[in-house]
């Protein structure tokens, strides 16, 4: 993930791409230049703009008194920290780990994500439904409801029909369709409950089959479509999904903020991410509270693991 990160950061022209970066003359400065770096004790707009995206994007938690001065101080640059940390972004083979500082790397990465995050708040993603009753035409009324105790996972909606929030949209249908650790939540696209096997899993607990079949029983690369909403992804299904997708499958996650952050670097690793940003739940009413989930869709390029040691090390 670090070469195209130093790529994308030595390629870098003066005019940042996000709103938010974008004609701010330190930034511009700070994307090019190892002089320009933005340090601890640092303070003015540029830096009240970098603790807006780190609010936005890594849901940081910073100082008042620093965001009302917008100075540089000690919570900013622990946000700085784990920004980096969570996306790896070190400048190899000079550093070995990641620090507090906005360079060139962390401004463009910053930048990317700023601008990805905008454009997610102007459009629907073209991946992931935001919706509670699906966006793909069926019968809403004949969706299995939460009325019996082995039905007991199904989510629902405000008026008590399943809920399709965060089910895939427009998946590619060219083989087999599957949801670890759905709840018929995606069955109306087509898709099938899958877990994995808890003899084989050791993060899998017995509780949570709840009768579904295992991913083990699926033939190797006949998946095209995965999808994951709010299930967790351990170290067996990282490499369970290498084994059941077909080279060029689209997966789908969705899930809490750091949950997702923090599998982007393996989700870059086993392919491309085609699209991330965040979906908000339709509120009933206005008093009712704002619940987002953060996702990110991946196309799945990387099928043979066991070929590449480098990606070995990154799942």
């Amino acid at each position: 993930m670090v070469e195209p990160l130093r790529e994308l950061a030595e390629h870098l022209s003066m005019a940042l791409e996000s709103e938010l970066f974008k004609n701010d003359r330190k930034l511009e400065a700070a994307a090019v230049s190892d002089h320009s770096h933005v340090l601890k004790g640092a303070s003015g707009d540029h830096v009240a703009k970098i603790q807006q995206a780190l609010q936005l994007l890594d849901s940081a938690v910073i100082a008042k008194a620093e965001l009302s001065s917008k100075r540089y101080g000690a919570s900013t640059a622990s946000a700085v920290l784990t920004f980096k940390r969570r996306r790896d972004i070190v400048a190899r083979p000079r550093q070995s780990q990641a620090d507090d500082v906005v360079g060139k790397m962390t401004v463009a990465v910053l930048d990317e994500e700023m601008k990805a995050f905008e454009l997610s708040k102007q459009r629907k993603s073209a991946y992931i439904c935001a919706d509670y009753y699906g966006c793909a035409e069926h019968d809403h009324s004949k969706c299995r409801r939460k009325d019996k105790e082995a039905q007991a996972e199904i989510e629902v909606s405000p008026d008590g029909t399943m809920s399709h929030f965060g089910t895939p949209r427009n998946p590619l249908g060219s083989g087999r369709m599957v949801c670890i650790g759905g709840a018929w939540e995606a069955e109306y696209l087509g898709f099938e409950n899958f877990v994995p096997d808890p003899l084989q899993d050791p993060d899998m607990l017995h509780s949570w089959v709840g009768g579904r079949p295992f991913t083990h029983t699926l033939r190797p690369q006949s998946v095209s479509d995965i999808c994951f909403r709010s299930t967790p992804l351990d170290r067996f299904m990282r490499w369970e999904i290498l084994r059941i997708c077909m080279q060029g499958a689209r997966l789908t996650y969705v899930s809490d903020d750091p949950v997702v952050r923090s599998l982007m670097r393996y989700f870059s690793a086993i392919g491309r991410v085609i699209e991330s940003g965040t979906i908000t739940e339709p509120r009933a009413n206005a008093d009712a509270p704002k619940v987002s989930s953060r996702y990110a869709v991946t196309t799945v390029l990387r099928i043979n693991p066991w070929l590449d040691p480098k990606l070995l090390s990154r799942i």
